[in-house]
């Protein structure tokens, strides 16, 4: 009998055991789903991730947002830095910017000094072009810039002088007196005196001076070749006549209006006007000699470069600057642009200004989301990574599920067993008893 109690006792310790493993696994199995449902949450977030892009072509294509890309001269940025700038209006800078920095204002103040042989030594230090070259380049610079002041002057000088463009019709009711050329309007003109009629009217382009000698040359030929074929029973008056002149003259020379060089009153501005042209054209002959000189001092690239830095630089000296050593981690700098922490500045020359101490800039500060070449896309890297991601720790989580399930199993079959023997066992134990104690009845 006593056999059957141990028995007993063993079974329902071993039952309360696997009832606690039973649980255990359950417990495992609610960490699995929460795990599972994590992973889940986590890849749809990242599938709503949006990052900035560049595009230089309407958002066609899209190439990765980097400093470099930013502030280096390439063909991301089309050779134009789009300059960096915190809420302060400071210039962001990284550490191979940072020591021309601190030479332009060492404490990153605005109203730093960018200038004569400091910004040379700057340029030269960081384009590798010599000083020698950089300053003559800045030289005849000034000299073209001087020889297109004097073109932009004469040609404004020229074009105050008088002129209008007319049509025939116009040129004839204005200028054209049938009286005075002894014409009157009424008059027929045929075969037989069409050439009288000619001669009348060939001075009426060149007596007031009103075309250059090129036109008026031309016209008296022109009036006789007309009369000439005024022939056979052809008939017209004379205003007719005339006017059939100044139209066909003026679709000869190829338009249908011609520069006429008069002012309001009548009078002649073609001497003005020829001279103001002279001058405006040796001043372009002037201006592209300078520029010619100047365009063999740096090449192409040499040229963009030292235009790149130099709105850097000065940017830098104007408005002050700040270091960050996390500007070449571009998902960080990134982030920075999509929460407006910094900004891009536009630097636009300052006409108003007629001092001769240097040019002078406005800047405009931009969040990057309102930048035309700036986008914001769907971040397709950071979802494919979140999916791998997923897969994987899904196939982790799935596995480790299947495991557990195999374990409950097998554990619910042992417990199950266990009842069965119990029950048999405790019937025996039971009947024992009856028989034991029967003996004493």
């Amino acid at each position: 009998m006593s056999l059957g109690v141990n028995q007993l006792l063993y079974l329902t310790q071993r039952e309360s055991n696997v009832e606690g493993q039973i649980q255990a696994r359950s417990f495992e199995l609610e960490a699995v789903t929460r795990d599972l449902e994590k992973i889940t949450n986590n890849y749809s977030t990242a599938t709503r991730a949006k990052v900035m892009k560049m595009s230089n072509n309407n958002g066609v294509s899209f190439s990765d947002i980097s400093y470099s890309s930013l502030m280096r001269p390439s063909g991301a940025n089309n050779n134009k830095p789009m300059i960096l700038a915190d809420s302060s209006g400071r210039i962001v800078i990284d550490k191979a910017y940072r020591s021309y920095a601190e030479q332009i204002s060492p404490n990153g103040a605005s109203g730093g000094d960018y200038s004569g042989d400091k910004r040379l030594e700057i340029l030269s230090s960081i384009t590798g072009i010599s000083k020698d070259k950089i300053g003559n380049n800045d030289s005849t610079s000034a000299e073209v810039a001087a020889a297109k002041e004097v073109v932009d002057k004469a040609k404004t000088a020229r074009d105050k002088i008088n002129t209008y463009e007319m049509t025939a019709e116009e040129y004839m009711n204005k200028y054209i007196d049938l009286k005075s050329l002894g014409i009157n309007g009424t008059d027929e003109v045929n075969a037989s005196n069409a050439s009288d009629f000619a001669a009348k009217i060939s001075s009426a382009l060149g007596g007031k001076n009103y075309f250059p000698s090129s036109v008026t040359s031309k016209f008296p030929s022109y009036c006789t070749n007309f009369a000439a074929g005024i022939s056979g029973d052809i008939t017209m008056t004379g205003e007719e006549f005339v006017s059939g002149i100044i139209e066909g003259f003026f679709e000869s020379l190829g338009s249908s209006k011609m520069t006429v060089y008069a002012d309001r009153n009548g009078n002649s501005t073609l001497s003005a006007y020829q001279e103001a042209d002279k001058a405006y054209q040796d001043a372009v002959a002037a201006y592209q000699a300078a520029t010619e000189i100047n365009a063999g001092i740096l090449s192409g690239p040499e040229q963009k470069q030292i235009d790149f830095y130099d709105q850097i630089f000065t940017a830098i000296a104007d408005n002050g600057w700040t270091y960050d050593e996390n500007l070449n981690d571009d998902d960080y700098l990134n982030q920075m642009l999509q929460n407006g922490s910094y900004y891009f500045t536009t630097m636009t020359e300052d006409t108003s200004d007629d001092d001769d101490d240097g040019t002078k800039y406005d800047y405009s500060f931009t969040v990057a989301s309102n930048c035309k070449n700036i986008f914001t896309v769907s971040d397709t890297d950071a979802r494919e990574t979140a999916f791998a991601e997923y897969q994987a720790q899904k196939l982790i989580l799935n596995n480790k599920e299947s495991k557990i399930n195999k374990e409950m199993k097998n554990l619910e079959s042992e417990l199950a067993a266990i009842k069965k023997m119990k029950e048999s066992c405790e019937q025996i134990t039971e009947e024992n008893y009856k028989r034991f104690f029967g003996l004493f009845a």
